[in-house]
Order: structure tokens, then sequence, then C-alpha cells
């Protein structure tokens, strides 16, 4: 009885729409409207597989440096995705921050967000471990 009653909730949610994002996210739940898609669906290279967008605030297209404030999300889905909106598993954020206050006194902080819009963890160490090994010019401010 009680299996079916939480089948029967997660139903629920799925089709009413459960999603209510943190208020601790980096970023607002209608970013698509004020948020420049930059890269489109592509299988991604994170560590776990899937596919992948990348948006970018408006403070990242109205200079050629990347400001304070700036956020760029990796919205991630999983490996049986065509990156439908409303069905994203994970969702990466990395907010610029003034020179040495981000995380381990980098230029960045970031966040993990769920896929129900929870706050799933802030500051991860595997965020910027991996960003910090990236050598190239793509990886110069990313």
């Amino acid at each position: 009885m009680a299996q079916r009653l939480l089948l029967m909730l997660i139903f629920a949610c799925l089709t009413a729409g459960c999603y209510e994002l943190s208020p601790d996210a980096y970023f607002p739940v209608d970013y698509e409207g004020t948020y420049k898609r930059v890269v489109s669906c592509q299988q991604t290279g994170h560590p776990r597989g899937g596919y992948q967008e990348t948006w970018v605030s408006p403070e990242a297209l109205s200079s050629d440096d990347i400001q304070e404030g700036t956020v760029i999300l990796k919205v991630q889905w999983d490996t049986d995705s065509n990156c439908s909106a409303g069905g994203e598993d994970l969702t990466t954020a990395m907010r610029r921050t003034a020179p040495g206050q981000g995380h381990g006194g980098g230029d960045w902080d970031w966040q993990a967000i769920g896929s129900l819009g929870d706050l799933i963890e802030s500051d991860p160490a595997s965020c910027a471990g991996c960003h910090a090994a990236c050598t190239g010019a793509l990886c110069s401010d990313w």
C-alpha cells in the first residue's frame, strides 16, 4: 500500500509539476527568457555522460570580458534524452566572483541543482577540480 501511494505521489508531481527552484540558485527559474543558449543539445564530455546545453546570463553578452556576477549554466539530461525542456536531470551553475573570492580561492562559485529544483551541492570540488585541470583557450576563463 505504501509503495502504491509513493508511486501515485511521484506520478502526480511529474504530471502536475512539482519543480520549485531553490531560492539559493544562481539563476532564475525562467532563465530561458533572458539567458542565451551558446551550446545546443549535444553529447557531453562530463563524467556522468548524457547530453547538455550551455546557457549564459545577460552579463556575459555585454562585454568581451566575463564580468563578476555572470552565470554559466550546463543543463544536463541522461543518455535517453533529446534535451527536452522540463526533463533535465541536473543543472550545474558557475558564477563569476570577484578575483580570489570563489571556491578554493578561485574566481568562480559552483552549484548543482537537481531535477526538482533542489540545491544538491554548493561549491562542489569535482567541478572546480575538472575546470582547474582544463587547458587551452576554451578553458582560460571558464
